[in-house]
């Protein structure tokens, strides 16, 4: 008998609505005051250039975050709705678990092949630490693995738990 514990989706992370609030808040002020630029004074006025300037930084960071969202969506999901992944089963070995405060990486072997996550590393894939509700939980838990391989790191896209 088996229960499915994550099965990869597209996530859109909250992480870039941040730089498309502070694009719109830039251009806002921007074009506010664009017709009463030569009226306001230097400090309004250089203020008015640097609001421009970050709504034209804001925008560049919006569209290079959209742009690996979907190249994270193409060579993650993409593979694995296709079936062009790996799977490994078997006892979770060397299990480390994140700690519930800080930001560092959780990760875990099975069958020598090697797995690390985080909650703070914005990517597809299974990413949530035991300490933070992951279903990951400990040596000896029996799994079926769906992964992909980028960038030398094994993306997990499919869990399954087997139980006797």
């Amino acid at each position: 008998m088996s229960k499915i514990l994550y099965e990869v989706t597209f996530e859109w992370h909250s992480m870039y609505y941040g730089a498309g609030i502070v694009f719109v808040i830039a251009l806002v002020f921007f074009l506010y005051h664009r017709k009463k630029r030569f009226d306001l004074d230097t400090k309004m006025q250089i203020i008015w250039f640097f609001s421009g300037l970050i709504a034209v930084g804001a925008l560049i960071a919006q569209i290079i975050m959209g742009v690996s969202a979907v190249k994270d969506y193409q060579q993650v999901i993409v593979a694995y709705e296709e079936g062009n992944y790996k799977t490994v089963v078997g006892e979770v070995e060397n299990f480390c678990p994140m700690p519930y405060v800080g930001h560092g990486e959780e990760s875990f072997e099975i069958n020598g092949i090697y797995f690390s996550y985080s909650d703070f590393i914005i990517q597809q894939g299974y990413h949530n630490a035991k300490s933070h509700g992951g279903v990951i939980s400990a040596d000896g838990q029996l799994l079926k693995i769906g992964y992909v391989e980028k960038n030398n790191e094994n993306i997990i896209v499919y869990i399954e738990e087997i139980t006797q």
